[in-house]
């Protein structure tokens, strides 16, 4: 088996976008797809051509070990992300989401052309990362006036149960962070 993962152990899994400036994704079940430019949140994020447009849409349908992929398109995703339930303290529903992929597609492992998460209407995050094990990697995550937090993430459980509300073994790679 060929080294297919950041930490460079064989790993499973079927690469996805294998090139990606040598950080490679690898996906252990389904591979959603966002395009803010030619997506549509009605598709079925399964499929380059059936793209959400929108990244929180990728956000409501993944469950356990599955991988969204984010494409540049406009360069811009303005949203409140929430991985997760879409219920702030709310129990999660076992089996959604967690250790999860969120990969920018980007092509150098140098993220400053990588897709922009950012929440210009917000007023508390960008991103609020609710579920164990994700692995964010590959993009520009800003924090600004609106939304000062580029990312919030719950640690303060320890266990990766399928009820938790709380991000234990988040990890977060080649991204840049502005605000």
């Amino acid at each position: 088996m060929s080294q297919t993962h950041l930490s460079g152990l064989d790993v499973g899994g079927v690469p996805v976008l294998p090139g990606m400036g040598g950080l490679g994704i690898v996906a252990f079940r389904k591979v959603y797809f966002c395009d803010s430019r030619l997506g549509n949140d009605s598709n079925t994020g399964l499929s380059v051509e059936e793209a959400f447009s929108s990244v929180q849409s990728a956000l409501d349908v993944v469950e356990d070990e599955d991988t969204i992929v984010v494409f540049k398109g406009n360069g811009n995703y303005d949203e409140k992300l929430i991985t997760g339930q879409n219920i702030r303290y709310a129990a999660m529903t076992p089996g959604r989401g967690r250790n999860v992929t969120l990969a920018g597609a980007v092509p150098t492992s140098l993220p400053y052309n990588s897709p922009q998460l950012y929440n210009v209407s917000g007023s508390e995050y960008t991103l609020f990362i609710r579920s164990p094990g994700w692995r964010i990697t590959g993009l520009r995550i800003v924090g600004d006036t609106g939304a000062p937090r580029g990312i919030l993430a719950e640690m303060a459980q320890a266990g990766n149960t399928a009820d938790t509300n709380y991000a234990p073994g988040l990890q977060i790679d080649h991204c840049t962070f502005l605000g």
